[in-house]
C-alpha cells in the first residue's frame, strides 16, 4: 500500500501510529527477526507529566488484539521513560503470547530493579476511555490518590441510587394500592396475648 500513488504515510488511528514508508519497514523488519508482533506498528506509548513529580505513561491501541492497554505511574525523577517504554511493551507482548491477561494483585520485575504491582481499572486516566492494566513500583512511595482511580466507583454509586429509588417507588405503589396501614408496617409478629397460652408452654395445674 504504502507504494501506491499519492500515499504517504502509514496511519493507524485504534493505536495513533504515524509512520512514513522507512519507519514502517524498519518496524515490521525489527519484528519479524526477533520473531514477535510488530506491536509498535499497531500501537503507541504516551508519556505524561501527571503531577509536578510524578509521570503516567500508557500504551493505546492494545484493544485491537482484544487486550487491554497498559498503564504505568511513576515518579519521574526515579525511573527512565525508556525502560518503562520497554516494560510495558514487553507486558502487553507476554499477554498476546501467552493468551493471558493481568490481574489485580499480580508482579513482574521491572524498571529500577524492583517489582511492579499490577492493578486492573476499569478506566484509564487519559483519553480515550477504555480498561487497562496499571503498574505501580513497589519502591515505597505511593502515589497521588488521583493516579490510582481505577474508575466504575461512580457506577457502583448510580446503581445504588437506582436501587434505593425503586424501594421508594415500590412503598409508594404499595401505600396507593393497599392504604397506609400496609404501607411501610412492621415486620414483626404480634405478641402474644398471654404467653401461658402458646403450644408447648406447660400450664400449672395449681
Amino acid at each position: 500500500l504504502m507504494e501506491l500513488p499519492g500515499v504517504i504515510c502509514y496511519f493507524n488511528p485504534g493505536g495513533e501510529v504515524l509512520r512514513d514508508a522507512t519507519g514502517l519497514r524498519q518496524g515490521l523488519n525489527h519484528a519479524w527477526i526477533h520473531d514477535f508482533p510488530p506491536l509498535d506498528m499497531w500501537t503507541n506509548v504516551r508519556l505524561y507529566q501527571a503531577t509536578e513529580s510524578w509521570s503516567l505513561m500508557d500504551t493505546v491501541g492494545n484493544g485491537q488484539f482484544d487486550l487491554p492497554d497498559m498503564e504505568a505511574v511513576f515518579l519521574a525523577d526515579n525511573y527512565k521513560p525508556s525502560e518503562v517504554e520497554e516494560f510495558l511493551r514487553n507486558a502487553a507482548l507476554f499477554s498476546l503470547r501467552e493468551d493471558n491477561d493481568f490481574e489485580d494483585g499480580d508482579t513482574a520485575d521491572g524498571p529500577g530493579g524492583i517489582v511492579w504491582l499490577a492493578i486492573e481499572c476499569d478506566e484509564a486516566l487519559a483519553d480515550p476511555p477504555r480498561p487497562t492494566i496499571r503498574w505501580i513500583p513497589d519502591d515505597g512511595h505511593e502515589p497521588p490518590g488521583e493516579l490510582l482511580d481505577t474508575g466504575g466507583d461512580d457506577d457502583d454509586d448510580d446503581d445504588d441510587l437506582e436501587d434505593e429509588e425503586l424501594d421508594q417507588i415500590t412503598e409508594q405503589e404499595i401505600e396507593r394500592l393497599l392504604g397506609p396501614d400496609f404501607a411501610g408496617g412492621s415486620s414483626e409478629p404480634d405478641e402474644a396475648e398471654d404467653s401461658d397460652d402458646l403450644p408447648g408452654n406447660p400450664k400449672d395445674d395449681y
